[in-house]
């Protein structure tokens, strides 16, 4: 069941949007019903594709399918052309680069043996779009340079506005910021010019997150907040997820970080709840809100939040996103201390960025690594590494550039070169001066100050109109005022029979009240019956294993007993505490583990518990499922785990996410677990994945330093 309060997040976000969404596709769909004309037919099934691309992406699918067969039966080239730039659309949304790209080629070809100007560069930009996310920078620059040619080629000037965004985007991928800059300009100048409102929103949002790249930071919050301001007005909130995760960047680079986090929350709502749900975004969704945490210290959910991230770009193929998540969760991992492991994720993130156009993304990455060797006292490679990546930024002045010469300062001051130290802190702090002066975060509150400003006026200008229309009502409550003193005499009238109704009422309460007494009373019996039936059929499973000799069915004779004896304490505790519905968890768990440390012959002083929720009673519902899985694995842990092992333990914690999911973690100090205990296949664990997917959560299993189950839940999502 939904909160309420996502319920109200689910329908602002998709219910309302959609409604008058769909009362377009609904005209469309008449309009392809009344034509007779195939060709005809195919245009308006593009259009309403493209409408339904926000609502269902089958039905856009299928309408892109329909509209290719009209084409291709009527001979229809540009048609065919058109309703294949469709499908590459729609599967650039869904992250299959790959596939996109596939559908491109086709595209291109068609449009070329037709010579169909229009269709030949929006098949190149589209190449260019999606030859960036595989990260393949060079052919994605060339397909976008001969793109904007054939636009001009073609006089399509409104269409070469798309073009040079996207050629903006590419150059600053690359480092080159004045070009970047300079496209972006262009592309404003065009769109403005056309009135294109969307492309507009766009262009401001990738104009900033230049301007952040190029440290001009306050003019980068005001090109997020002009985009901000666009998309509120056409209620974009895909778009909105873009501009919340961008303008949060700009907060982190310049420190702010609290103000960084409520961007990026509101980015991770809207990514999560919108559907079709863009894997990519959400990849940098959570990405950017574990940078996030680990900027303000708070760990707690980092190593969940990167690895979400890491399974989603896996899923899309998308190398700079992989390696982007592998260098964030290096340098998370030299924030905590864990040099080595943070070597593993950096040298991933290295060797995806090594060899490609990003070179500021290389040259990041290697700082990094210089910065993790020096704390493993590798100091010649560390100096290597930090002077490779120095030279790849080519002294254009970017928070990069600074974050190198401190790493150096640092590095020359561990060995003891105080000479080049001094040399490389001087120029730190020069250049740290020139990132973000006074001025620059003055002009930064001015620009959000102006934003809110405008959105009161805004504001104060419709609570005008309220007064206006308030006045004109005035007059007809004048009037109503005289059939009110009528309706006094009725309501009278009306309160005897109230009163005489509230009478019977608190009778009927009382009978009420008894009966629930009584309920009470028989579901407690019922749980105490059922305690005790269990219990019973636990006594006749511990008959049945002591009669039996082959040890394999003894031991599942022997497992199914103590899975009973999970769910009879459950019962018990229900019969016996104040509610019925609910089991203090950390009780039960403390009862559950001792009772079956004590039943393997181990002291229960080798379970530690630690149970931080907010709520410590627990629907049991979830309880039951909770304790089966502690259960099996604290079964698996004592039958398997510590053998030729003396000092046994066993930690098991359950606390909250601050996405409202519960974090459950087992782990032992044994000799690890076998691989066949891994397996799905094995009944034991097969009963903890499906309790897993019952409460709509994942397991990771670790096995360092022993096992380690850590599970997440999810019992209302």
């Amino acid at each position: 069941m939904l909160k309420p309060l996502s319920l109200i997040v689910w329908i602002l976000l998709y219910c309302v949007p959609n409604f008058a969404q769909q009362n377009r596709i609904d005209s469309v769909t008449q309009l392809i019903e009344r034509s007779a004309d195939k060709n005809q037919k195919g245009g308006l099934l593009i259009y309403r594709s493209k409408s339904n691309t926000v609502i269902s992406m089958a039905k856009a699918k299928e309408d892109a399918q329909q509209a290719l067969a009209y084409f291709q039966e009527t001979g229809n080239v540009e048609g065919q052309v058109n309703a294949y730039l469709q499908f590459s659309g729609l599967y650039s949304r869904e992250a299959k680069y790959k596939l996109a790209l596939d559908i491109d080629s086709i595209c291109y070809a068609l449009a070329k043996q037709k010579m169909y100007k229009k269709g030949i560069a929006i098949a190149l930009s589209n190449m260019g779009r999606n030859l960036q996310q595989v990260g393949d920078m060079q052919k994605a620059k060339t397909a976008l340079l001969e793109s904007n040619e054939m636009f001009k080629e073609a006089g399509l000037e409104s269409e070469t506005a798309e073009i040079k965004n996207r050629l903006g985007v590419l150059y600053r991928r690359i480092g080159d910021f004045k070009s970047s800059l300079k496209y972006f300009d262009e592309a404003l100048t065009i769109a403005t010019k056309f009135n294109l409102t969307n492309s507009l929103a766009n262009i401001y949002m990738n104009k900033g997150n230049t301007l952040d790249e190029y440290t001009a930071y306050d003019e980068a919050i005001k090109n997020h907040l002009q985009s901000i301001i666009i998309r509120e007005n056409t209620n974009d909130l895909r778009g909105l997820a873009q501009n919340y995760n961008n303008i949060a960047n700009v907060y982190t680079h310049t420190g702010n970080y609290d103000e960084a986090i409520k961007y990026y929350q509101k980015t991770k709502l809207i990514t999560e709840n919108l559907r079709p749900q863009n894997k990519t975004s959400l990849a940098l969704a959570y990405n950017n809100l574990a940078n996030g945490y680990v900027a303000l210290k708070q760990y707690d959910s980092v190593e969940i939040l990167f690895k979400k991230a890491i399974v989603l770009f896996t899923e899309t193929g998308e190398k700079p996103g992989l390696a982007l998540v592998y260098h964030d969760l290096g340098g998370y991992y030299i924030d905590i201390k864990e040099y080595k492991t943070a070597m593993v994720y950096l040298n991933e993130a290295l060797d995806i960025r090594k060899g490609s156009l990003l070179i500021n993304d290389e040259a990041s990455t290697r700082n990094l690594i210089g910065v993790a060797l020096g704390k493993l006292n590798k100091h010649e490679e560390a100096e290597q590494s930090l002077l490779q990546a120095l030279a790849m930024v080519k002294n254009n002045n970017t928070r990069l550039q600074e974050a190198i010469y401190n790493s150096l300062a640092k590095h020359y001051n561990q060995i003891g070169n105080y000479e080049k130290a001094i040399e490389y802190q001087a120029k730190y702090f020069n250049l740290k001066d020139t990132l973000l002066s006074e001025s620059e975060a003055i002009n930064m509150l001015k620009e959000k100050a102006n934003y809110e400003l405008e959105k009161k006026e805004t504001a104060l200008k419709l609570s005008v109109k309220e007064k206006q229309l308030d006045a004109l009502k005035l007059d007809e409550r004048n009037k109503t005022i005289a059939f009110l003193t009528i309706g006094m005499a009725l309501l009278g009238l009306l309160l005897g029979l109230v009163i005489y109704y509230l009478k019977q009422k608190q009778k009927t309460a009382k009978v009420l009240l008894l009966k629930n007494e009584k309920i009470e009373i028989l579901v407690r019996e019922l749980h105490h019956r059922v305690k005790n039936n269990l219990q019973v059929v636990s006594g006749l499973l511990s008959l049945q294993s002591n009669r039996l000799e082959d040890e394999t069915a003894k031991q599942a004779m022997d497992a199914g007993r103590s899975r009973v004896d999970a769910m009879a304490l459950i019962h018990q505790k229900l019969y016996m505490d104040e509610s019925l519905e609910s089991v203090n968890i950390e009780t039960y768990i403390s009862n559950l583990t001792t009772s079956l440390a004590m039943s393997f012959g181990f002291d229960n002083r080798i379970v530690k518990t630690e149970i931080l929720l907010q709520k410590k009673d627990i629907d049991i519902d979830i309880a039951i499922p909770i304790g089966l899985i502690i259960n099996e694995l604290l079964t698996n842990a004592f039958k398997h785990a510590f053998i030729e092992i003396e000092n046994a333990l066993i930690n098991i914690s359950l606390r909250n996410n601050y996405d409202g999911s519960l974090q459950l973690v087992v782990e032992d100090n044994g000799k690890g677990i076998a691989a066949g205990l891994t397996n799905k296949e094995n009944f034991g664990m097969k009963l903890v994945y499906t309790l897993v997917e019952q409460l709509n959560g994942s397991l990771i299993l670790l096995k360092e330093k022993g096992t380690s189950y850590n599970i997440t839940i999810n019992p209302i999502l």
